[in-house]
């Protein structure tokens, strides 16, 4: 090969090592793509909190709080699978009757390579007719 050949072949390597150093460190992790409750949604009182990662979780090092305006946690039960064949889809069941108001979900989740990542949504209770 030529000289030029092996530069153009390091310039582009280069170039492609910036761009993935350069890429956010979010990108790399799992993310939360969807919930149920939405994020800013107003809804009744939810049975359950539904979360859909961008990819497999481990769940014995994911959590999911539920906390109303105040800061005051709610019952939640313990977070589980959604369906045992998608483990990037977890519920949480919510265990009593939200009151009217603005609830903050918080969420960490593990990926199966090991990087946490946490993030937090609010969905609001509308009051029952």
């Amino acid at each position: 090969m030529k000289v030029a050949t092996y530069a153009r072949i390091s310039f582009l390597l280069l170039v492609a090592g910036s761009a993935m150093a350069a890429a956010p460190r979010s990108a790399m992790h799992t993310h939360l793509k969807k919930s149920l409750p939405a994020a800013n949604d107003t809804v009744a009182s939810p049975a359950m909190l539904q979360l859909w990662f961008s990819e497999k979780i481990e769940l014995p090092f994911s959590r999911v709080t539920l906390k109303n305006l105040a800061g005051v946690p709610q019952p939640v039960g313990a977070l589980k699978f959604a369906d045992e064949s998608d483990t990037a889809a977890v519920i949480v069941p919510v265990t009593a009757t939200l009151a009217p108001g603005e609830y903050t979900v918080g969420w960490s989740a593990a990926a199966i390579d090991g990087h946490p990542a946490k993030g937090t949504f609010k969905f609001t209770v509308k009051a029952s007719h």
